[in-house]
C-alpha cells in the first residue's frame, strides 16, 4: 500500500504553509457554507413541510374531531339499531310462533278443503243427478203437457160430442114420448076388442116402429127379461143412431134396464162381430156409447145388436 506523501519541512515549504492553509480554510469555509446554506434549504424545507403537516394535522384534527361527531352519531345510531333489533328479534320471535299455529292452522285448512273437494265432487255428482232427473222432469212436464192438451182436445170433442148427444137425446126422448103415448093409444084401442080375439099372442104389446129422418127407433117392451132361473141375464140393446164423424152411438137401454156407466157392449150385424162400444152417459132409457174398437167388417148401422160383454 502507498504511503502519503507529505510535504516537506523546508524553508520555502513553510513560506508556501499559510497560504496552503488559508485556501484550505477558504474552502473550508466555503464547503461550511454550502453547508450552511443547504442546511437553511433544508430548514426551509423542512419548515415548509412542518407548516404543511401543521395544517394536514389540523385538517386531520378538524376531521377526527367530525368524525367522533360521527361515530357518536354512529354510535347513538347503533344504540338505536340495538333497540330496533332486539324489537325486531321479539318480533321475529313472535313471528315465528304465529308461524307454527299458522302451519298448524294451514294443515287444519288443507284436511278441510280436501273434505271440502270430496263434497263438492259429490255434490257435482248429485248435481249431475239432479240435472238428470230435471231434464227426464223436464220431458216428462211436455209429455204431459202434450198429453194434457191431447185430453183438452179430446174432453173438447166429448163435450161437442154430448152437446149433441144432449140434442139428440132431447130428440129421441120426444120421439119415445110420442111413441109412448100411440102404445098407451094402441093398448086402449085393444082393450076394446072382443075376448076372444084378444088372446096372449094377439095381444102381446110388440114394439112400436117409427121412423126418424136419419135414425130408426125401435122401442123394446119396458120389462126386465130374466131366464127361467129368476137371475136377470146380459143387457140386449139396439143401435139407434150411429156417428162416425164422431165415433159414438145411441142405445135403446138406459138406466132403468140395467146400464152403468163403463158398461161395454159387443156390436154384432146379422150375427158377425162389427165392434165394441162403452157407455159415456146415461138416461132412463137411452145410453151414449163410444166406439172404442171396430172390426173389419164395417161401421156398425141402425138396427145393429148391442150385448152386455162386461162392466
Amino acid at each position: 500500500m502507498a504511503q502519503p506523501v507529505w510535504p516537506s519541512r523546508s524553508a520555502s515549504g513553510l513560506a508556501r504553509t499559510p497560504l496552503l492553509l488559508m485556501v484550505i480554510a477558504g474552502v473550508m469555509v466555503a464547503g461550511a457554507a454550502y453547508l450552511l446554506m443547504q442546511q437553511q434549504s433544508q430548514v426551509q424545507r423542512l419548515e415548509t413541510q412542518l407548516t404543511a403537516s401543521r395544517q394536514q394535522v389540523g385538517e386531520l384534527q378538524a376531521k377526527n374531531t367530525e368524525l367522533a361527531k360521527r361515530l357518536e352519531g354512529f354510535q347513538g345510531e347503533q344504540k338505536t339499531l340495538e333497540s330496533h333489533l332486539a324489537s325486531i328479534r321479539t318480533q321475529l320471535a313472535t313471528a315465528t310462533s304465529d308461524l307454527e299455529h299458522s302451519r298448524k292452522d294451514l294443515g287444519m285448512l288443507q284436511a278441510d278443503y280436501d273434505q271440502l273437494s270430496s263434497d263438492r265432487e259429490k255434490l257435482k255428482g248429485r248435481l249431475a243427478a239432479a240435472n238428470g232427473e230435471r231434464d227426464e222432469a223436464k220431458r216428462e212436464l211436455q209429455r204431459f203437457q202434450k198429453d194434457r192438451a191431447d185430453l183438452e182436445r179430446t174432453v173438447g170433442r166429448l163435450r161437442e160430442r154430448l152437446t149433441f148427444l144432449d140434442r139428440d137425446y132431447q130428440q129421441v126422448a120426444q120421439k119415445l114420448a110420442s111413441l109412448e103415448a100411440d102404445r098407451n093409444t094402441t093398448a086402449d084401442a085393444l082393450a076394446s076388442v072382443p075376448s076372444a080375439l084378444a088372446d096372449p099372442a094377439a095381444s102381446a104389446v110388440r114394439p112400436a116402429a117409427s121412423a126418424m129422418p136419419g135414425m130408426t127407433v125401435e122401442l123394446p117392451p119396458i120389462v126386465v127379461r130374466k131366464d127361467q132361473s129368476g137371475i136377470s141375464g146380459p143387457v140386449q140393446a139396439r143401435i139407434l143412431e150411429v156417428d162416425a164423424s164422431r165415433n159414438f152411438l145411441i142405445v135403446d137401454k138406459g138406466g132403468l134396464d140395467g146400464v152403468g156407466m163403463g158398461m161395454s157392449f159387443s156390436l154384432t150385424h146379422a150375427g158377425r162381430p162389427v165392434g165394441r162400444a162403452t157407455v159415456v152417459r146415461v138416461r132412463p132409457k137411452l145410453s151414449a156409447c163410444s166406439i172404442v174398437r171396430m172390426e173389419t167388417g164395417g161401421m156398425p148401422q141402425v138396427g145393429d145388436a148391442a150385448v152386455q160383454s162386461g162392466q
